[in-house]
């Protein structure tokens, strides 16, 4: 082999390798948007499942509201019937 043959060996090893490098770099940076992009669905997963849970408790809280309400009316029934 003779010394030109060397030196584009070598060369073509080199390229091969930046090559590597570069496409190794490129999966990353792939990698990384992706996981940006799964770390906004979550947080908007989340912002919703936070409303919604402020939604229930709200719902919640006006059942327990017009139960109370209910109970006291009937208690006024139940005691104008026994005055009756």
């Amino acid at each position: 082999m003779d010394t030109y043959d060397k030196v584009i060996n070598g060369y073509t090893g080199v390229l091969s390798a930046r090559l590597a490098c570069l496409n190794s770099k490129s999966d990353v940076y792939k990698q990384l948007a992706n996981l940006d992009q799964n770390k906004k669905q979550l947080k908007n997963q989340l912002k919703t499942l936070y409303t919604n849970l402020l939604t229930t408790e709200d719902s919640i809280t006006t059942l327990k509201k017009n139960i109370d309400l209910n109970n006291k009316r009937l208690v006024m029934q139940n005691l104008n019937m026994t005055w009756r």
